[in-house]
Order: C-alpha cells, then structure tokens, then sequence
C-alpha cells in the first residue's frame, strides 16, 4: 500500500497518462513540456505540481506537500481536458491503454487521499 501512495510513483502515474490530439499523440508529460514553453495555464500548473509533489519527498510535512501536489495534478487535467482548444483530446480517453493509464492514475490519486486522511486523524 505505501508504494502506490509514494510520491515518485504518483509523478510517474501523472507523467504516463497517454492523451493525444490530432496532431500529437503520447504521454502527457510530452504535452506539459511542449506548452509549458507557450506558457498554457494546464503546462504551468501541471509542473508545479511535479515540484511539489517532489518536494514532498524532503520536507517533513509531506503528507499534506504531497495531497497538495496531488490536488494540483488533478486541476492540470481538468483544465488539459475541459479547455475549448484541447477538449478533442477527451476522445482519446475512449480507448484502452490511455483509460487504463488514466485509471492507474486515479488508482494512486485513492491511495495517496487514504494516507493523507490516515496522517491527518493522527495527528
């Protein structure tokens, strides 16, 4: 249970989600890197929550450095995928792989709530 609530496999699960567009397909770490030179809203946010997510793995708080983090890799999709210019990239999640790697994703988001919850009513 602690691997999948592990901040480097939740950057990993975040990374991987497979999207694609017309012109572009892969990971969507690819997307962030490609926008985030452009400056998008969905790039910025997502490397942040990189950042903080690794963060994380070196302050002492880090449960709640880490559900942060999360709650940032959460908006970065939302915004990817509920923008106007990039909703067509919602239709690539009607295929396997890339709904199978967005449910990994969701998987380790489930994970990772239940250790915050767990630091936090010990606290």
């Amino acid at each position: 249970m602690q691997v999948l609530s592990h901040p480097l496999l939740q950057v990993i699960s975040f990374s991987i989600i497979l999207v694609g567009s017309p012109y572009f397909g892969g990971p969507y770490i690819f997307f962030i890197y490609r926008a985030l030179l452009e400056g998008y809203t969905f790039a910025i946010i997502g490397t942040i929550a990189i950042l903080v997510t690794l963060l994380s793995l070196i302050l002492p708080a880090k449960g709640y450095i880490q559900l942060g983090g999360l709650l940032l890799m959460i908006a970065s999709l939302a915004v990817f995928f509920l923008s106007s210019q990039n909703f067509m990239n919602a239709s690539t999640l009607r295929e396997m792989i890339p709904l199978l790697t967005l449910l990994f994703f969701v998987v380790v988001v489930a994970f990772v709530s239940k250790k915050t919850i767990t630091l936090i009513n010990l606290s």
